[in-house]
């Protein structure tokens, strides 16, 4: 009955672990992706402006970019989404902010996570 016990206190410890591990992941990776997206946007509306204050009409560049990333690496570029990288740039240009409000989400979950184990 005593390792029974113990083997079920254990599981249940561990269970709980791998659960917030599979969270923290999983946020990790949102937040990896949103700067990705980001940052996507923000080389493509640079090489677009080029420095002029407003992208020339009917720029290829974007359509030659997402089919030569989605030659490469599959799903996941196609035009809509790159057009979706571009306008979150555009209405956060301001990266740091980006990731300071991100960072700040992610330390506010990491720290009821931890409560969570305690």
């Amino acid at each position: 009955m005593k390792e029974e016990s113990a083997i079920i206190a254990i599981h249940q410890k561990a269970r709980n672990i791998i659960l917030v591990d599979c969270r923290h992941i999983a946020r990790s990776m949102n937040y990896t992706t949103v700067l990705a997206t980001w940052e996507l946007g923000r080389m493509i509306v640079e090489e677009e402006l080029a420095g002029k204050e407003k992208a020339d009409y009917g720029s290829r560049l974007i359509v030659g970019i997402s089919k030569s990333l989605t030659m490469e690496f599959g799903k996941g570029f196609s035009l809509p989404h790159l057009i979706f990288c571009r306008q979150f740039y555009n209405t956060f240009p301001i990266g740091y902010a980006v990731r300071s409000q991100l960072n700040t989400k992610l330390n506010l979950e990491n720290s009821n996570l931890l409560s969570i184990n305690n």
